[in-house]
């Protein structure tokens, strides 16, 4: 009989202190998610917080891992915030990666993919997203931290590989993405690279890291493709010819590499030497111009009017008759 109620104790004992152990688990579970995944009847699925349920918000003029909402901003879009050495998690569904930014009250504010979260003042139940599209910068975000409605972003466009550029000189002919000029090497090979050294370093080759996509700018026609050069470097080439750069050219539209050791040369669109034009004919020099003519026929050769040349003869006469007088008088 003392035997049964010492096993009956002991067994009371293990059943308690398993129930003890298994108290933090079952906390544990409860505790909700910092960020989880709620719903909204227009939206669809959304992020909520999970210790109220309440909609989360992003700010477009935010910067990653930088909140520029404060003071009465921050009033009406609350930040969602932890404590003190507290760290964010993710509910189940939601995809990215939580952070912390410290905000300029010191205040630890959780961030999605960088994203600083917000809740809304006028939100007052699960559900609720009356923040959504208010003055077009704050919106809701999705399961995996993209904006929900809004304008789409308009895509970056890609800085061409090769595209075109010109001088006055020349006209049209291939640049990198750059603006800078580019050359092909009459002695190389197709696919093949035949500058190399100090060649290559008064002509360097247009290259790109790899894995890089080549991109053919607009107007330029022909395939892109990659050389490997002696070092290792992917050389860049448009139909089979390697493609470089010229020392001497400092900015767009310079080509002081054309013509050099008649090897070096621009291309066009289509990928063909463009060749310098000839320089225009030097027009001949103006004769002088002709001396006025005086009035009458009566113009000296050194432009003096006929009226003057008149004046003179008549005084002169009139000397040459008055000193005939005097020679009579005597």
């Amino acid at each position: 009989m003392q035997t049964n109620k010492r096993w009956r104790l002991g067994a009371a004992g293990v059943v308690v202190a398993l129930a003890l152990l298994a108290i933090p688990s079952a906390l544990s579970a409860q505790t909700p998610a910092t960020i989880e995944v709620g719903n909204n009847a227009e939206l669809g699925d959304i992020l909520v917080a999970g210790s109220n349920g309440l909609t989360l918000y992003l700010f477009t003029p935010d910067e990653p891992g930088v909140s520029n909402c404060s003071g009465g901003c921050a009033v009406a879009w609350p930040p969602l915030t932890v404590a003190d050495g507290e760290t964010p998690t993710l509910g189940a569904g939601v995809s990215g990666e939580v952070s912390l930014i410290t905000r300029d009250d010191g205040s630890q504010q959780v961030a999605l993919n960088g994203q600083a979260l917000y809740f809304y003042q006028d939100d007052s139940a699960p559900g609720d997203a009356n923040g959504q599209a208010v003055n077009d910068v704050w919106w809701v975000l999705d399961a995996a931290g993209n904006q929900i409605g809004g304008p789409t972003p308009e895509p970056i466009d890609a800085t061409p590989t090769v595209q075109l550029g010109g001088n006055a000189t020349l006209g049209e002919f291939l640049v990198a993405g750059n603006g800078l000029t580019l050359y092909i090497f009459t002695p190389d090979q197709p696919g093949v690279s035949n500058c190399n050294g100090g060649c290559a370093v008064a002509w360097p080759p247009l290259t790109v890291a790899d894995g890089e996509e080549l991109i053919a700018g607009a107007g330029v026609n022909g395939e892109l493709s990659l050389i490997a050069r002696e070092d290792g470097s992917q050389q860049v080439a448009l139909d089979g010819a390697a493609l470089y750069f010229y020392q001497d050219d400092a900015a767009p539209g310079e080509a002081n590499g054309q013509d050099v050791n008649d090897v070096w040369f621009v291309v066009d669109a289509n990928g063909a030497i463009v060749n310098t034009p000839p320089a225009p004919e030097t027009a001949p020099a103006d004769p002088p111009a002709a001396a006025p003519a005086g009035n009458a026929g009566l113009g000296g050769a050194d432009g003096t009017s006929g009226v003057a040349i008149a004046l003179l003869a008549v005084a002169a006469l009139g000397l040459t008759l008055g000193g005939r007088r005097l020679v009579r008088e005597r």
